[in-house]
């Protein structure tokens, strides 16, 4: 029974994720995820610490971070004035510029952050009737770069550790197909969305004076803002045992060089947003304990361990996985049952799981994220809207990896 209740649980946030909200309230995707989560773990007796214990505390600290940093760059005065000479740029060219950068980006750090990172500053930009096309190909973008590198997203660094995979290996195997795939990305949503990437450009606010001269305090935010990005992002890749450490020195960092209007930086900074990601972590994992119970056992079993015997069933996997429980409780419930895997089979599973996030709004956690910082300045991004475009971009991009890997 409790079983049953889990399931039920779980079909109504993805249902959530998905469409927003509850039906017929105004009940979000934050509130409902962590009274879901609560739920899970009442009825499979999880006690707070063990709920807790499933939370990556490490993401959590890395999302801080960089939200913060973002906020903070965005009470910067004339921020928006300077960040509207990228509009000048002609729409298709921006998207090009976004979506290249936040590739190159989820290619050397977890893509979840970078979009935390990005998707704040790209909403500096003066709002034009393409903002939301911009931040579904952002989405869309991180996903097709964490696909080549071991570094990209949880799931790829787990399938790595327990492999033996490389990055050199994996990036030797998957790199032709992410950057077909990318370009296939533009393509798609430059052929679905040309209308709207050659609209007039207007915007919903008056720019901002450029003033002459920063004060000390600006430039302070700016420096600290460039000193976190990088030491942040060449840590991640040099020394990454060291990250959490430096995420604790930057998040001090940050709160001390935070501009005197901190109540507007902290609301911008978009709290809610790591409650509804730690929600997630236990919500996953109480699902993933109840489908390794023991009426469920040996079904489940079977399932995962055919599931990497072909392309197909990897494919396959990925695809469902990706847009129903979730790539990381997934590839930890694969492995969980596997007595080995080659480094072939975790290549395909890293770049199919990856690329197949990109299917639905509720596939991959970046995705989520992108949309919730796009709703809390203004711009609602709805499942369908995300479906058009993710669904023929995953379907190119499991094309791709057909071919080439």
């Amino acid at each position: 029974m409790s079983d049953i209740s889990i399931l039920i649980i779980s079909l109504l946030v993805i249902w959530v994720l998905a469409r927003g909200s509850l039906p017929f309230t105004q009940i979000g995707r934050t509130r409902t995820t962590t009274a879901a989560a609560i739920a899970c773990a009442l009825i499979e007796g999880i006690t707070p610490a063990q709920a807790f214990a499933y939370i990556d505390s490490q993401t959590l600290l890395i999302m801080a971070v960089f939200l913060l940093v973002g906020a903070n760059l965005a009470q910067l005065r004339g921020a928006t004035s300077q960040s509207s000479r990228l509009v000048l740029l002609h729409p298709l060219a921006l998207l090009g510029l976004v979506m290249l950068s936040c590739a190159l980006l989820s290619m050397v750090m977890i893509n979840d952050v970078v979009v935390a990172l990005l998707a704040p500053l790209l909403l500096l930009l003066p709002r034009q009737s393409y903002s939301a096309t911009l931040l579904i190909g952002l989405a869309l973008a991180s996903n097709i770069g964490s696909a080549a590198s071991i570094l990209g997203n949880p799931q790829n660094i787990i399938l790595a550790s327990h492999s033996g995979l490389s990055q050199a290996q994996h990036l030797q195997q998957s790199l032709a197909a992410a950057i077909l795939s990318l370009v296939l990305a533009f393509v798609i949503i430059v052929l679905l969305k040309y209308r709207n990437l050659q609209s007039p450009q207007h915007t919903d606010r008056p720019a901002e004076p450029l003033k002459a001269r920063w004060s000390y305090q600006q430039w302070l935010t700016l420096a600290v803002a460039i000193t976190v990005i990088s030491s942040m992002t060449l840590t991640s890749w040099l020394w990454p045992q060291a990250l959490q450490r430096l995420s604790l020195i930057c998040l001090a960092l940050l709160l001390l060089s935070m501009p005197r209007n901190r109540i507007a930086v902290l609301k911008q900074a978009n709290i809610p947003l790591l409650v509804l990601i730690a929600s997630l972590f236990v919500l996953t994992h109480t699902v993933s304990t109840a489908l390794l119970s023991d009426n469920h056992n040996q079904t489940v079993v079977n399932w995962l361990q055919g599931s990497i015997d072909s392309l197909n069933g990897i494919i396959g996997f990925s695809v469902v996985a990706s847009n129903t429980i979730g790539n990381v409780p997934a590839i930890i419930l694969l492995l969980s049952v596997l007595d080995n895997l080659s480094h072939s089979q975790a290549s395909l599973l890293a770049y199919f799981s990856s690329v197949a996030g990109n299917l639905l709004l509720q596939g991959s956690l970046a995705s989520i994220i992108v949309v919730e910082i796009a709703k809390k300045r203004g711009i609602s991004i709805g499942f369908r809207q995300f479906a058009a475009l993710g669904i023929p971009v995953t379907v190119a991009a499991i094309i791709s990896g057909i071919l080439l890997l």
